[in-house]
C-alpha cells in the first residue's frame, strides 16, 4: 500500500484531497503546513507529497527543496498560480503541477499516472 501525505493549510482542500486518496487503497498521512510535514516525512516512508504552495511556517517549494535528494517519492505541488512560470520551480523538483481548484477527476488521474508507474516498475 502506497503512502500519500496530504500538505495544506485549508482544512476543506485536505478532505477533498483524503476523500480521493482514500479511495485509491492509499495510506493518507495529513500536515497543516509544510514544517509540519518535514518532520512527517523524516519518520516515515512517503511515495507522493501532495502539497500546497502558500502555506505558514514552510511553503510547498520549500518543503521540497529541505527534503532534497533522499526524497525520491513523487511530489505534487497544488497552487492558486496559473502559470508554472509565476513560481521559481528548479527544474526536475516536483512532479506535477496542479492549478487550484483541484477537481476529484483531475486529482485521481495524476496519482493514477504515478501509482500505474510504479506498478509496471
Amino acid at each position: 500500500m502506497k503512502t500519500v501525505l496530504i500538505v495544506d493549510d485549508d482544512l476543506v482542500s485536505r478532505a477533498l484531497a483524503r476523500h480521493v486518496v482514500s479511495a485509491m487503497d492509499c495510506h493518507v498521512l495529513e500536515a497543516s503546513n509544510g514544517l509540519e510535514a518535514f518532520k512527517i516525512c523524516k519518520e516515515n516512508e512517503i511515495d507522493i507529497i501532495l502539497s500546497d504552495q502558500e502555506m505558514p511556517e514552510m511553503k510547498g517549494l520549500e518543503l521540497r527543496e529541505s527534503l532534497g535528494e533522499n526524497f525520491t517519492g513523487k511530489f505534487v505541488l497544488l497552487t492558486g498560480f496559473a502559470e508554472q512560470s509565476e513560481l521559481e520551480i528548479k527544474p526536475g523538483s516536483i512532479d506535477a503541477y496542479l492549478t487550484k481548484p483541484i477537481s476529484a477527476r483531475e486529482l485521481t488521474e495524476t496519482l493514477e499516472t504515478f501509482l500505474e508507474l510504479e506498478i509496471s516498475n
